[in-house]
């Protein structure tokens, strides 16, 4: 068990490796779903499970810190499990798109191409022509771009969410167990 006196900042930083297993799940789960459609429903769930799974490890610091966290000092540890698995989960998607399946993009591309072309929609046949034409100029975005934008994006609405989930882990105040 970890030492109840390990910083927000350390504390994160361990579970933000779990979390960024959890995230490279997602994302290969996301990437998957064109191929195996019943990806879409496992990335939904997965999707569903963060706001849970961020509440139960503020809820679990609170814990060992017997009720004393402050707010700011669970906030801080859900900003850093998303900045941590941010960055482990970028690692791992920068890794596949780049030197396991370069070719990741294009073919998501197509696919989406694909979609958009069969859709009756005068907006998806738009879109699909600027898609073609961003292609067609190599302006998409590469791997290591796709990823920055994935860890801002993380962390951004992650800060919001941990700062939702510390005022809930909060809410509920301390109930110690009775030790017989």
């Amino acid at each position: 068990m970890t030492d109840i006196h390990t910083s927000a900042y350390r504390q994160g930083a361990d579970t933000g490796f779990y979390f960024g297993l959890y995230l490279s799940v997602l994302f290969f789960a996301m990437a998957y779903s064109v191929n195996f459609p019943v990806l879409s429903i496992v990335s939904f769930i997965l999707m569903l499970g963060v706001p849970v799974i961020i509440y139960r490890w503020l809820r679990i610091y609170y814990y060992r810190l017997y009720g004393h966290a402050l707010f700011s000092a669970l906030w801080m540890y859900g900003i850093m499990i998303f900045l941590c698995g941010s960055l482990i989960a970028a690692a791992v998607s920068v890794i596949y798109m780049k030197w396991i399946h370069p070719d990741f993009m294009m073919e998501q591309i197509d696919a989406s191409l694909a979609i958009l072309d069969s859709s009756p929609l005068p907006q998806a046949k738009e879109t699909a022509e600027t898609m073609r034409l961003l292609r067609e100029h190599g302006m998409l975005p590469g791997p290591v771009e796709i990823s920055i934008r994935m860890i801002s994006f993380n962390v951004f609405t992650g800060s919001m969410l941990s700062a939702l989930m510390a005022l809930l882990a909060r809410a509920r105040g301390y109930r110690p167990q009775n030790k017989q």
